[in-house]
């Protein structure tokens, strides 16, 4: 009985999201074939999120010996530069590469029992831990303005983002209240309560929300390509620029003309 181990090493809530449809594919492969597949995952809270009909086994800590490595940087130089993040995946771990649309991983969390403390018109997520970050990150200045101009609507905003986004950020928010990311159960009940959308920029965050198809308002960056930009979401609205480019009057503007 072959048995093959994966080491999931990023800790990222996106990447490591983007990595689940191959896994999934390869473990049910596996599985069919009489096969066992071992996962050591990094990311434990992403790994609560994956269903337990996955045939899948999981390991403590960094493995010894595995046989693939699952991050982004292998998914890259498999492939990203001429497809979508997902399929890369698929390629790196030589599997037939499916349609971006045929990727959408099933998660699976309490949605239904774990009670929230509050309740949102408006999730919004600003914040970045992305290498990448500065090609991402809208100022959060922006933000701000953008902030007071809803609830001057009357709306209530939640802000998700880690204990460490909070207690570093350059600017406060006034008028909403703060959530810390820790349980994402717990968070992606509150992206799918939302009452009106959810707003951000690209990070993990906003891959989590496409995956659970809420109605979304993503700031993208004009510089990443736009075969980057997830496409099973259709709730959601993708505005492509440069960052420095989403002032907090276009951003008001479109948040307007959408409707959101």
């Amino acid at each position: 009985m072959k048995t093959i181990r994966l080491y999931s090493d990023g800790d990222l809530l996106g990447d490591s999201l983007c990595c689940l449809p191959a896994i999934y594919t390869l473990a049910i492969k596996q599985n069919a074939q009489g096969g066992r597949t071992v996962l050591y995952c990094k990311n434990k809270e992403v790994q609560k999120l994956i269903p337990p009909e996955i045939p899948l086994e999981y390991g403590d800590g960094e493995p010894a010996e595995y046989d693939h490595m699952i991050n982004a940087n292998n998914a890259w130089q498999a492939g990203v530069h001429t497809m979508h993040m997902m399929q890369a995946h698929f390629k790196y771990l030589e599997l037939p590469i499916p349609e971006p649309a045929n990727m959408k991983p099933e998660l699976y969390f309490e949605r239904r029992t774990m009670p929230l403390k509050y309740q949102f018109d408006y999730i919004i997520s600003p914040y970045s831990w992305s290498d990448d970050k500065n090609n991402k990150l809208i100022p959060l200045e922006n933000w701000k303005i953008v902030i007071n101009y809803l609830h001057a609507k009357g709306y209530t905003i939640g802000v998700l983002g880690t204990s460490h986004d909070y207690n570093n950020a350059s600017v406060k928010f006034d008028n909403v209240k703060y959530i810390i990311q820790q349980n994402l159960s717990e968070v992606a009940n509150y992206i799918l309560n939302a009452k009106r959308a959810v707003l951000s920029i690209d990070n993990g965050i906003s891959h989590l929300t496409h995956i659970l198809g809420q109605k979304h308002l993503l700031f993208y960056p004009e510089c990443l390509p736009e075969k980057w930009v997830k496409n099973f979401n259709d709730n959601a609205i993708v505005v492509r620029d440069q960052p420095v480019n989403f002032n907090a009057g276009l951003m008001i503007q479109i948040l307007e003309a959408e409707k959101i």
